[in-house]
Order: C-alpha cells, then structure tokens, then sequence
C-alpha cells in the first residue's frame, strides 16, 4: 500500500513483479526522482542494488518457512547476504550484474540455476567426507541469456559460511572480470577461460581455507517441483494455514489494486505479500476459513487465484515500453498470444511455460521457456523497412529439467507468434505419448528439423 502511494505521487499509478521477484516502479520524472526514492527509504526498503552494473537483488525462496517440503528458510540469509552487499561499497561497480540466489528445496523453486552464484538447500547422507546434515550446495556460472546454466561445483556449506564465501567468489570476479568487453564482462567468461578448479582455488585463497566437497552420491535426491505452486491455493507446513498465488497479467498491478490486494493480506492472511520469478505474488497464513473470500475478493479486483496452462507460466519482460533495448513490446505480445492459445488450443491440460524477452539480456530468460521468444526487428521491404517480431525458441527448462532452448524460428514477425505458438502446442497434444511427456521432453523426441516445418505445414493448412 505504501509502494501504491508513492506510484501515485511520483510515478505512473501501476507496478509490476519483475522476473527477479521484485517491484519495478515506472514512469518518474526527474523531479520526483530523490522524493520517491526517500518514500521508499522511509517504508523500509531500498532500490539500491536493484539494477545497473552490481549486484542484484537477492532472490530467495517465496515459500520459505511455509513449505512443508522445504530443507532450509532461506530468509536469514537472503536477508544477511542483503545487508552484507548494501553496507561495503567496495562490492559495487563490478564489471556486470550480478546475481545471487537461495533455495531452500521446497516445491517452487527459485531458478537459482540460473544466477552467477547459486546456494542450494541439499541433505548430505551419511558415508560423506562431512557430517550428515542440512548443507548449502553451490552452483556457479548460470546465465541463460549467454546459453549456459550454473553448474555444481562439488562444494558444500554450512549456511552461515555462505556470505563469506559469497564475498570471496566476488571478489576474484571483481579482479579478473573482463571490462574491455561489455558482452563478456560476466563471470561465466572468467570460468570458461579458467575453469572451475582454478577459480575455486583463487576463491580457497581468498578465504585462507579449503572449501568442503561431497560427492553428488551422498546427496539425498531433492523433492520434486511444483508448477502450479505459485499459482492457486496451497497448504503450509503450519496446520490450517494456505498459501495463495494470484495471478498478474505479465506482473501489472494498478496502484488501486495493490492497496486492496494489502487490506485482503491483513484482514485474511498474515499481513505478508510474497513475491515471485514468475511474476506474481502469494498471501500467506490465510486459513482454511477464509480461502473462498480470498478468492472472490481477487476476483472482485479483475485478478484470478486460478491460471490456464498457458497464462501460468507466462513471463514477459519489461520490453519496449519501458526499456531502450528492447526490439518488441513483450508485455502487449505475451497476452495477444496467452487469449490465443486459450481459444485456439483449448486441450492444453498441462503447464507451458511461455517466455518473452526483449533482447538479448534476456531478463526474461527466454532459453530456460518451454517456448522462448526474444526481440528481433523483421526487415518487411527491399528499402529495410522492419517491424516487430521474434526469434523463437523450445525445448528448455529449469530446476530438475534445467536446459537450454533450441532455435527453429528466426524473424517471425510478432502478429504470427500467435499462431506459431499454437502451432507448436497442437503438434505436442497430437504427438505426445501422453500427458505425463512433457512439452521438452516431446520437443528432444520430435527434434528440430520436424517442429521448424511446422510453420511451412500451417501456412499449407491456411491456403487450403
């Protein structure tokens, strides 16, 4: 509510989730710049570290301490590594964004693969060279917008060696990122020139110690993942206590919502609003007593607690409305294809993620979609007119089933995506074995030669 006043005094009376489960404010002016910025300090956060050339804001778990399948409430140290980041300036300025994630192992996962440094919630077993218990595994190097995903390093941590460790990682970052490139200056390229042993040493030096190391055997396989879990009703860990995920078209909110949707957290839940990678929020601690008026209250709003396949994994970034890289209008293409897809595909009966980004940072994360499609300007004339449009990708994932995408579609312009999408989506329904294949799983079986004439084959089912 605080947040919705501030949008009205000083920017354009609406937020939106980003895909780092934070809240991005738009439309400020010079002059409300220092205003807004002191109305946020004054509610007790910050925008600093939430872009630019340092670290970004830390993402943590949005179901942490409610989830009954959770190893580890990564609150604390999403919090500590936050205070840690924001009180040393010699942590800011580094050769490029940089970012941290904690997850706790629950059922919705935090896309730590995704991030430079990743700390995941594992249980080491017994016959390990560390004793049995609750540790951090650390995954380095993930940035899907360069095609490649954190991998894991061997280390383990107890939780509290996780900012020191953290620090040091940095801090070898910092000394030998590249800054002569721009679209290098990450710290993937620094591992791929080095490899991981090599900046694991030059981190062990930082330290002034050896990191501990578990072989992948003595790790207790992880619960699986949910897709559903941030959207729709869910029982906590506490009885008689649900998480509820609202759904947000591509992460808007209008100012008059944000204060109602804060009455309903009050007066129904636990006073706590929960944000998420996938662009949308959860109430928390609402009991079974008071689910259905939740529900109809979110309804009210023009908001759903319930999403088709299509709409619940839908991403889209800030695109060209909002940002001077991006080629297309993301946010504007992502509902023209989820309406689409719900008329046209209307057998859909499992969740596909749709990803839509802008250019190539990807903020979006278009690799790791099931379907990705990121901006692309499509020359329509000899004299080099162009107009908006997209290069498609399938065929990726995250979590347990992280991967990257594969191209098959180059210049689509944006008013076919539509039928693009649902192309591929039929093809998937008449094709897979059956439900339980997934939409990745049959595009690694169909291959890309086959789903690329899948355009050629519509554009013959239209003449005739």
């Amino acid at each position: 509510a605080g947040i919705a006043d501030l949008a009205d005094a000083h920017g354009g009376g609406y937020s939106h989730v980003t895909t780092r489960a934070n809240l991005q404010v738009r439309e400020i002016s010079p002059e409300h710049g220092q205003p807004f910025l002191d109305g946020l300090v004054d509610l007790g956060l910050t925008a600093r570290g939430a872009g630019a050339d340092n670290i970004r804001n830390v993402t943590g778990s949005p179901t942490a301490g409610i989830d009954a399948q959770e190893l580890l409430d990564t609150r604390p140290l999403a919090k500590s590594w936050h205070n840690h980041i924001l009180n040393d300036r010699s942590l800011f300025g580094l050769p490029r964004k940089f970012n941290v994630a904690f997850d706790g192992g629950g059922v919705l996962p935090v896309l730590e693969e995704t991030n430079d440094i990743g700390f995941q919630a594992v249980e080491v077993m017994e016959g390990a060279a560390v004793e049995p218990g609750i540790w951090m595994r650390l995954v380095l190097g993930g940035i899907t917008g360069h095609r490649d995903i954190a991998r894991d390093t061997g280390v383990v941590l107890r939780p509290k060696e996780c900012n020191a460790v953290a620090d040091a990682i940095l801090r070898v970052f910092i000394e030998n990122g590249d800054r002569t490139n721009r679209n290098k200056a990450r710290m993937k390229y620094v591992l791929d020139a080095w490899g991981y042993d090599k900046y694991l040493a030059a981190v062990e030096e930082k330290l002034g110690r050896k990191l501990e190391r578990v072989d992948p055997v003595h790790v207790k396989p992880r619960g699986g993942f949910d897709r559903y879990a941030h959207v729709g009703v869910h029982k906590q860990v506490q009885p008689g206590l649900n998480w509820i995920g609202v759904v947000l078209p591509v992460g808007k909110m209008t100012t008059d919502q944000m204060r109602a949707l804060a009455t309903i957290s009050r007066e129904c839940g636990d006073g706590q609003i929960r944000l998420t990678v996938w662009q949308n929020f959860l109430f928390s601690g609402v009991p079974d007593d008071r689910v259905a008026e939740v529900e109809s209250r979110v309804a009210g709003l023009g908001l759903s607690t319930k999403a088709s396949s299509i709409r619940a994994g839908l991403v889209a970034c800030t695109g060209n409305r909002g940002c001077k890289f991006a080629a297309a209008d993301t946010k504007g293409h992502a509902l023209l294809i989820a309406d689409h897809v719900e008329t046209a595909v209307p057998g859909l009966d499992v969740p596909v993620n749709v990803h839509l980004t802008g250019c190539h940072h990807s903020c979006a994360q278009h690799y790791i979609g099931d379907i990705g499609l990121i901006g692309a300007k499509v020359t329509v004339s000899e004299e080099g007119d162009t107009v908006e449009g997209y290069d498609i990708v399938v065929g990726g994932g995250f979590g347990e089933a992280a991967r990257i995408g594969t191209e098959i579609w180059k210049a689509v312009k944006a008013e076919e995506c539509p039928g693009r999408v649902e192309a591929l989506l039929t093809d998937y329904l008449r094709h897979r074995t059956g439900p339980q294949e997934s939409f990745q799983a049959y595009t690694a079986r169909r291959g890309p030669e086959a789903l690329k004439g899948l355009a050629d084959a519509r554009l013959l089912e239209a003449a005739e």
